[in-house]
C-alpha cells in the first residue's frame, strides 16, 4: 500500500485480537497497536504485510506542486519521508515541514550529475548566420524562456495583438516548428511584456546615470479617439560616448483631465526626475501654442538655472516644422477659394469606386498617365495640400471634359486661373516641402543641417515679393510677417549648430546674415559669437570642477610637499587675494577663446554628401571643450516629429479593436517598440519590410518591387441598372406566386389537422423570404454580374 501525503489526516485504529501470522521477511515493530498512526506511518512503512482488518478509507493524496519534485522521488525509508535525487541518488529529508529549499540548493549548487546530464534528443544541428554574412553549424538546444522572450519581442515590434497566442493558426504553426514549446496564454504574454518593460526601463536609467552629456526633450499631447483618453509622449534625444544619436521614448503616459498647464508641467518634471535627468536637460522642444509657453515658464521655476545651458536661454526651442506649417498656411489663405474648388473635385471623384473608375477611364481615353492617383489633403497640414495639388494638376483637362459630358454632376470645375495659380504655388513650395521632409526624417537629423535651409526659405520669400503675380506678392508679405515673428526664437540655437559644422563655421553664418539683415548683420553675428563664447566658458568651468577631485588626488599620489598643497588650496579658497582670482579667470578665458579662434581660423571642409558631422567630432581631439558643446547642441532636434510619430504608432496600438487595453499596457507597448526599433535602426536587412507593422503589407514581385494586380474592367460584363430592375421585378413576382400557393397549402393543412405538414410549409415559406431578401440585398450592392 502506497504512502499517503500530509493531506490525509491522522487515523486511529487497532488490530484484531487474533494472533498475528508471522512473516518471514518483515519484523513486527513495537505492538502499540491502539495508538494513533500519523500519515507518515502507513502499514507499508511499518513493513507489515500480514492479514489485518480492512483499513479505514484514506483521504486523496495532495498533489506536489513544486517544480523540484520533477528531479526527486519521494520514498519512505525506516518510517521517515525521504527525497531521492533522480540524478545522483542521494537521499534528503522529504518531510513537508522541512520545505524544498534544501532540495533546490542541491540541484543548483551540488548535484554535478544533473548539470552533466544532457538530453540528446533536444539538441539540433542549426545553421548560425552571423552579421558578417558568414555561416556556422552549431548545436542548438531548445530554451522555453528564450523562446517566450522572442515571442514578446515579435508582438511588440510588429504590433501583433496579444491574443495571437490563442489563435489556432498560430498554435498549429508553432507546434509544427517545435512541439516542445509550451504555448502561453495572452495574460502570460502581457505579463512577460510588462516584465521586459520594467527591466529595459531600469537599463535605460543606468544608461542615463552613466551619460556625461546633456539630454534634449520633445513632448506633445494626443487624445486616443476610441478611449477618449489623453496621452503625453515624452522623448529624449542624446549622443552617447560612441557619438551615436539616440532617441528614446521615456513615457507614453496617460494624463487625466483637465489638461491644465500645471498638470502637464508636473507630468514632465516627474518623468525627468524618475530617470534622474532633470539636471542634464539642454532643451525642451514644443509646438507653438500658449499652453506650451506657459508650461515653459513653470519649468523655469522648477529647474535650477545653474544646471541649465546659459541659464536657460536654450530651454525652450520651438518646433521648426510647426513654424513652417504656420507660415505656409498663412500664405495659402490668400488663394483659398481656388484651392477649395480643386479640393472639391478631388473629393467628388474619389468618393465612390464607381466615380473613381469612370474618372480613370476618361483619363486613359484622354491619353493621361494614371500612375499617380488623386490624393485628398488634410487642411491643417500644408504639405498634404501641396501633394494634393501636385496629384490633381495632370488631370485638369479630365475634370473639364467630365463636366462637359455630364452637366448634371454636382461639382464646380476649377477655372483656368485656379489651375495656373496651383501650378505656380507648387513650384514655389517645392523648397518648403523639401525642408519639411528634412525635419520629418525618420532618422532624426542633427541640428547643423537646418540653419542653411531655413535661411534659404527667408531669401526665397524675399524674391517672391518681386514676383509679377499679385497673389504671389500677397502670399510673400503674409509669410514674411509670420517668419519674422518666430525667426528670433530659433536663429540662435540653429546658428550655433551651424558653426559647429566644420563645413560651415562662422563664414556661413556671416554670409546668410548679410543677405537677411543687411547693415545690421554685424550686430547679429556678434550676438551669436557672444553666445558661443558664453557656452565655452560655461563648459570650461564645468570641466575644471570635475577635474578638481582628480587633480587633488594626483597631487597626493605624486608626493607634493604640504606647503605646496596648502598653497594650492589657498588659491581656490577664500584666503587668496582678488588679483589671483582675476588672473586665473583671465587665463581660463584666454585659453577658451584660443580654442575657439583656432577652430574658426581653420579652413572649412569641402562639401560632401557622405560627410558625417558626428564622426568628425568623434575623431577630432584638438578642441576638447568645443567637442563637449557639439555633443549636446547637435542632439537638439528641430521639431517634435519624434513625439508625433509615437501618436501615429499609438493610433494603431489603441485602435477601436484594442481600446480596452489598460494604460500601463499601452505605455509598455509604445516604449518597448521604440527601444526595440532603436536596436535595429542601423541593422541591414534583406527587405524593407523587416521591421514593418502588421498593417503594412504589399504584394512583392520577383524583382523586389511591389506588384499590384491590374484588372481590365472591360473583361467583366457588369449588370446595368435597367437590367437590375428587371431581375428584381421578376424575382418579386416569383416570390409572390410561391407565397400565395404556400398560403393556401398552409390553410388546407391546418383545416385537416395536419400540424406537422403546416409547420413544414411554414418553414419553407420563411426560407423563401430569407432567400428573397438575400438576393435583393446582393442586387442592391451590385455584386451580381453576368460573367
Amino acid at each position: 500500500m502506497e504512502m499517503g501525503d500530509s493531506s490525509a489526516g491522522s487515523k486511529s485504529f487497532s488490530f484484531s485480537p487474533s494472533p498475528p501470522v508471522p512473516l518471514p521477511e518483515v519484523s513486527i515493530p513495537n505492538p502499540l497497536y491502539s495508538l494513533p498512526i500519523s500519515h507518515s506511518q502507513s502499514p507499508t512503512q511499518l513493513g507489515e504485510e500480514e492479514e489485518m482488518g480492512p483499513p479505514p478509507p484514506r483521504q486523496p493524496a495532495r498533489r506536489l506542486k513544486s517544480e523540484v519534485w520533477n528531479h526527486f522521488e519521494r520514498k519512505v525509508i525506516n518510517g521517515e519521508q525521504k527525497a531521492k535525487c533522480l540524478h545522483c541518488n542521494q537521499l534528503f529529508s522529504g518531510n513537508s515541514k522541512n520545505g524544498t529549499s534544501h532540495l533546490k540548493d542541491h540541484l543548483v549548487l551540488r548535484c554535478t550529475k544533473k548539470h552533466m546530464k544532457v538530453d540528446v534528443r533536444q539538441k539540433l544541428l542549426a545553421v548560425n548566420r552571423r552579421q558578417d554574412s558568414s555561416t556556422r553549424l552549431e548545436n542548438h538546444v531548445f530554451n522555453q524562456e528564450e523562446s517566450r522572450k522572442e515571442l514578446a519581442h515579435m508582438v511588440v515590434l510588429h504590433e501583433y495583438p496579444l491574443s495571437i497566442v490563442e489563435h489556432v493558426g498560430f498554435r498549429r504553426f508553432v507546434i509544427s516548428l517545435n512541439p516542445s514549446f509550451k504555448i502561453i496564454s495572452r495574460n502570460t504574454l502581457k505579463s512577460d511584456i510588462l516584465k521586459m518593460f520594467v527591466s529595459e526601463k531600469a537599463n535605460l536609467k543606468k544608461l542615463f546615470d552613466g551619460h556625461g552629456g546633456r539630454v534634449a526633450i520633445t513632448t506633445d499631447m494626443w487624445t486616443a479617439s476610441p478611449q477618449k483618453k489623453g496621452y503625453m509622449a515624452i522623448t529624449s534625444h542624446f549622443i552617447d560616448d560612441q557619438w551615436i544619436l539616440h532617441n528614446k521614448t521615456l513615457r507614453f503616459v496617460y494624463v487625466p483631465c483637465p489638461h491644465t498647464v500645471n498638470m502637464l508641467a508636473q507630468v514632465l518634471v516627474d518623468t525627468l526626475n524618475e530617470y534622474n535627468i532633470a539636471e542634464k536637460i539642454s532643451s525642451v522642444v514644443l509646438d507653438n501654442c500658449t499652453t506650451n509657453d506657459a508650461m515653459v515658464d513653470i519649468l523655469h521655476e522648477k529647474f535650477d538655472c545653474d544646471t541649465l545651458m546659459c541659464s536657460g536661454q536654450f530651454l525652450h526651442v520651438r518646433c521648426s516644422a510647426h513654424i513652417l506649417n504656420l507660415i505656409v498656411q498663412d500664405g495659402l489663405e490668400m488663394i483659398g477659394s481656388g484651392i477649395e474648388r480643386i479640393r472639391n473635385c478631388v473629393v467628388f471623384w474619389g468618393s465612390t469606386q464607381k466615380r473613381l473608375q469612370k474618372f480613370e477611364d476618361k483619363a486613359r481615353a484622354s491619353k493621361v498617365d494614371c500612375s499617380r492617383k488623386l490624393s485628398l489633403d488634410c487642411k491643417t497640414r500644408w504639405n498634404s495640400t501641396f501633394l494634393m495639388l501636385q496629384s490633381a494638376l495632370p488631370y485638369k483637362n479630365v475634370f473639364a471634359n467630365l463636366k462637359t459630358q455630364n452637366p448634371k454632376f454636382k461639382f464646380v470645375v476649377p477655372t483656368q486661373r485656379d489651375w495656373e495659380s496651383a501650378e505656380t504655388i507648387c513650384d514655389k513650395l517645392k523648397r518648403f516641402h523639401k525642408v519639411t521632409e528634412l525635419f520629418s526624417c525618420r532618422k532624426y537629423p542633427t541640428a547643423n543641417l537646418f540653419f542653411r535651409q531655413v535661411c534659404e526659405i527667408k531669401l526665397a520669400l524675399r524674391l517672391w515679393k518681386n514676383s509679377n503675380e499679385q497673389f504671389v506678392r500677397d502670399m510673400a508679405e503674409k509669410m514674411i510677417e509670420k517668419f519674422d515673428k518666430y525667426w528670433s526664437n530659433i536663429n540662435g540655437i540653429l546658428s550655433v549648430a551651424a558653426i559647429l559644422d566644420p563645413r560651415n563655421k562662422l563664414e556661413c553664418v556671416e554670409y546668410y546674415f548679410c543677405e537677411i539683415f543687411g547693415d545690421e548683420a554685424s550686430v547679429e553675428v556678434e550676438r551669436v559669437k557672444t553666445l558661443l563664447y558664453d557656452l565655452l566658458h560655461e563648459y570650461h568651468e564645468k570641466s575644471d570642477k570635475e577635474d578638481v577631485g582628480s587633480s587633488s588626488f594626483s597631487q597626493t599620489v605624486l608626493g607634493k610637499r604640504p606647503s605646496d598643497l596648502i598653497s594650492s588650496d589657498n588659491v581656490n579658497g577664500d584666503d587668496c587675494d582678488k588679483w589671483t582670482l582675476i588672473k586665473k579667470t583671465k587665463k581660463r578665458k584666454a585659453n577658451v577663446r584660443c580654442e575657439l579662434d583656432h577652430y574658426l581660423e581653420d579652413e572649412a571642409l569641402p562639401e560632401s554628401s557622405q560627410f558625417d558631422v558626428l564622426n568628425f567630432w568623434k575623431t577630432d581631439l584638438k578642441y576638447p571643450t568645443l567637442r563637449k558643446i557639439a555633443r549636446d547642441i547637435l542632439a537638439i532636434p528641430a521639431s517634435t516629429v519624434a513625439s508625433e510619430s509615437a501618436f501615429s504608432m499609438g493610433g494603431r496600438v489603441v485602435s477601436p479593436q484594442r481600446s480596452s487595453l489598460h494604460r500601463d499596457t499601452v505605455e509598455a507597448l509604445m516604449c518597448m517598440q521604440n527601444w526595440l526599433l532603436g536596436e535595429y535602426s542601423d541593422a541591414c536587412f534583406d527587405n524593407a519590410h523587416a521591421c514593418a507593422t502588421i498593417l503594412v503589407d504589399a504584394d512583392v514581385g520577383g524583382d523586389g518591387s511591389c506588384a499590384s494586380e491590374v484588372i481590365d474592367v472591360n473583361s467583366r460584363k457588369w449588370i446595368s441598372y435597367e437590367e437590375l430592375l428587371v431581375v428584381a421585378c421578376c424575382w418579386d413576382g416569383i416570390v409572390l406566386v410561391v407565397a400565395v400557393g404556400m398560403r393556401w397549402c398552409l390553410l388546407l393543412l391546418v383545416g385537416m389537422g395536419s400540424w406537422d405538414g403546416a409547420i413544414a410549409v411554414g418553414l419553407l415559406f420563411c426560407c423563401c423570404l430569407l432567400l428573397s431578401s438575400s438576393v435583393v440585398a446582393r442586387l442592391a450592392l451590385g455584386y451580381i454580374d453576368t460573367s
